[in-house]
């Protein structure tokens, strides 16, 4: 038996017509060793079946036998995969046709032994780690994981293959055409070919002209967005882009990607499609990757961290999500070409931000690739932007509440109670129902909240709620645009100045403070 190594070999030299142990070896990234190996295993298996050989000439020079064609070759020849290539299928069908994997199954389409499958696996298992996934099974084997680190690997795997997708060669070897057989199956039998036409349509309205690089990225990111949309999952990413077509050129595009998939395509997809391209134009010139996906899962995952150190809700600033989300990717061209910033950016912090400082750079140093970076002030710059999203956490402006409420004094006090415990607001004043036709002061008023049903026009936004709060009213509130109470921003440093007690004794007082404000988490995550 060949190996898909060694047909490559064989198509290499087929090629070439004349070539070298040395210059197949550079080439194909292999030892020449290998290559020496791989033509006398080639010799072999030819000479077994009558064929001609690969001539061997001095010097070195190898030369293909005029008799021989790669087809005859690839007939009489069950192909055995190299273990990178048989990892490399394994992820894929993990990624996008998981359904029925099972072992057995792969091993008798890879040709292989279940023990190889296994010993596959747990060499992709310790690479998928790095990327916080793990293999798991129920009836099938699976990726499992934060979705939006799964759609960034699935986007890089589908960027392996887009070369082979627009320009496939005449002749598949076995890796190329069971990798492409993958795609297409887990495609569910649609064109590939029809979305490339519709894909560069866009590109032709919108005037742009990417790289061959480019192109490959924007194309395997659409792919990834697509396969979601087949398989009637939620993309796990939210990307809104300024319309840069009229509506008429969208909808026309927008129709034949429905029609060619056979799935609606939401304004929302088109949105996304719209963000890439411009994404991928933007900084397709900077050398360096350009995966949203990636980006993201990066931001997402100093955002996460950074919650749990400080107790802070970061993941609710919009500010912060987008800075990090511009200011990563030039970051990662630097760690990328080991550029070092020297603005000397500590001096700027003062002796109260250095503790903010130390703890951010202790999440990147914990973070791939931040753990590359060789200089502060890379460090500076992710310490400020968490440092002015604390001033903005701490500073959410108390909205301003008319309470109407007419169960009664005892009623009106726990319901106030309550209200100011939880939400950030100011009761600008208790009233019952037959006061609210004469209330002069509605200038001072954001919000109505009201325990009694109220008929006719207000001038401020009103919800009717129960005397003793339920979920449903909580729900309300907050979608009525009133704020729950947050940590405030200095909350991390004043528990860090309880460190001369003991730490049940800096529990308590740090509970009872936070019983006393109002706070329901209070605790700095270990």
């Amino acid at each position: 038996m060949l190996s898909g190594r060694m047909l490559n070999v064989i198509q290499y030299i087929q090629i070439k017509g004349t070539t070298s142990y040395k210059e197949i070896a550079n080439d194909l990234n292999i030892k020449e060793r290998s290559v020496r190996y791989d033509i006398n295993r080639i010799n072999d298996s030819l000479s077994m079946e009558n064929k001609p050989q690969i001539e061997k000439c001095s010097k070195g020079v190898l030369k293909f036998p005029e008799n021989l064609s790669l087809e005859e070759v690839s007939e009489n020849n069950d192909f055995l995969y190299t273990s990178s290539e048989r990892i490399s299928l394994l992820l894929l069908n993990l990624l996008i046709r998981n359904e029925n994997f099972k072992i057995s199954q792969i091993g008798n389409e890879l040709q292989v032994s279940r023990s190889t499958i296994k010993n596959d696996m747990n060499e992709l298992s310790k690479s998928l780690e790095k990327d916080g996934l793990s293999i798991e099974y129920t009836d099938h084997f699976f990726l499992s994981g934060p979705e939006k680190k799964r759609a960034s690997l699935m986007n890089r795997e589908f960027n392996k293959y887009i070369d082979l997708l627009i320009n496939p060669p005449i002749n598949f070897n076995a890796f190329e055409y069971h990798s492409i057989h993958i795609i297409h199956t887990s495609f569910k039998g649609i064109s590939i070919p029809q979305v490339l036409v519709c894909i560069n349509e866009l590109l032709e309205k919108m005037g742009y002209i990417l790289t061959d690089s480019s192109y490959r990225w924007y194309l395997s990111n659409i792919l990834c967005l697509l396969w979601f949309i087949i398989h009637k999952k939620p993309y796990p990413l939210t990307l809104v882009s300024t319309p840069v077509l009229d509506s008429h050129s969208m909808r026309k595009i927008q129709a034949s990607l429905s029609d060619i998939i056979g799935c609606p395509i939401s304004d929302a997809h088109i949105s996304t499609m719209l963000y890439y391209l411009e994404y991928t134009r933007t900084y397709s010139n900077l050398n360096q990757p350009m995966d949203p996906a990636y980006v993201e899962s990066l931001v997402h995952t100093l955002i996460s961290r950074a919650s749990q150190i400080f107790s802070l809700p970061f993941e609710k600033d919009k500010i912060l999500t987008d800075g990090l989300l511009g200011h990563v990717v030039p970051l990662l061209g630097r760690i990328k070409s080991h550029v070092s910033l020297c603005e000397n950016m500590i001096d700027i912090l003062g002796p109260e931000e250095m503790d903010t400082y130390e703890q951010i750079k202790k999440i990147c140093l914990e973070t791939e690739p931040f753990d590359q970076i060789e200089n502060e002030d890379e460090f500076v710059h992710f310490a400020i932007y968490f440092l002015a999203s604390m001033k903005r956490i701490g500073s959410i402006p108390c909205k301003k509440i008319l309470l109407i409420c007419g169960q009664g004094y005892g009623a009106s006090v726990m319901l106030r109670e309550a209200l100011l415990s939880e939400y950030q607001i100011e009761i600008t004043d208790v009233i019952p129902l037959y006061k609210v036709p004469s209330y002069p002061n509605w200038h001072e008023v954001d919000y109505i909240l009201s325990t009694v049903d109220i008929h006719g026009e207000l001038p401020k936004p009103y919800l009717l709620i129960h005397p003793i709060l339920r979920a449903s009213d909580h729900i309300a509130i907050e979608e009525l645009g009133i704020p729950r109470k947050e940590l405030l921003s200095n909350f991390f440093h004043f528990s860090e100045r309880l460190n001369f007690l003991a730490s049940d004794d800096q529990k308590k007082i740090m509970d009872l403070l936070a019983q006393q404000l109002g706070y329901q988490k209070t605790e700095k995550p270990v």
